[in-house]
């Protein structure tokens, strides 16, 4: 982000440091859907400093044709790429166009934040795709061809575990299983 940009939209010059208004400038950096976090101090005798932590990109939230850069909470960025290596959350039951700021749904990118992080190193698979629907909830595809329905976040470790299980089941037993629906706990589904 640009220091002059940042200094011109705080609109501090000229301000007295024993009235500063730093809480209406934060306000106003806050306002901008790349910053994160302003912070206004007072450098005495006549000096303030600026901090800025700027959101960082994490993924695309794809509605229909159109994708969108989101970070980790799910605020919709403008103007930056995300990662070579971001997932993709496919939204498959709306059609809502969203602005920059706009924050699309924070537990739906927590859930696949955590499944992004955790799916390796449970079933050896990487999610490659990520879909969400509000009746099905969260689900995705893997790099060995998997579909996995999680549904929500509510009993994760279990559905996981589950999941694991139900794998090297089917791969013991030479079944060709290609989706798994772990969303109702302990009544899975296979395909």
């Amino acid at each position: 982000m640009n220091p002059q940009w940042v200094a011109e939209r705080a609109d501090l010059q000229g301000a007295s440091l024993f009235s500063l208004p730093a809480g209406r400038a934060e306000a106003r950096l806050a306002e901008l859907p790349l910053v994160k976090e302003a912070r206004v101090q007072r450098l005495w005798p006549q000096g303030v400093r600026i901090l800025v932590t700027e959101r960082q990109p994490w993924g695309y939230w794809q509605v229909g044709k159109r994708e969108y850069v989101v970070d980790q909470e799910g605020v919709v960025l403008e103007g930056v790429g995300a990662p070579w290596d971001a997932p993709t959350v496919v939204v498959r039951d709306t059609a809502v166009d969203l602005e920059p700021g706009d924050q699309v749904d924070a537990e739906v990118m927590g859930l696949a934040r955590t499944l992004k992080e955790r799916l390796p190193e449970v079933l050896g698979e990487k999610p490659l795709l990520f879909e969400y629907s509000r009746q099905d909830g969260l689900a995705m595809v893997t790099e060995g061809g998997y579909r996995l329905v999680i549904g929500d976040g509510r009993d994760l470790e279990y559905k996981l575990a589950l999941g694991q299980a139900l794998k090297r089941k089917a791969q013991k037993d030479g079944l060709k299983v290609k989706v798994m629906d772990l969303r109702f706990g302990d009544r899975p589904s296979l395909r």
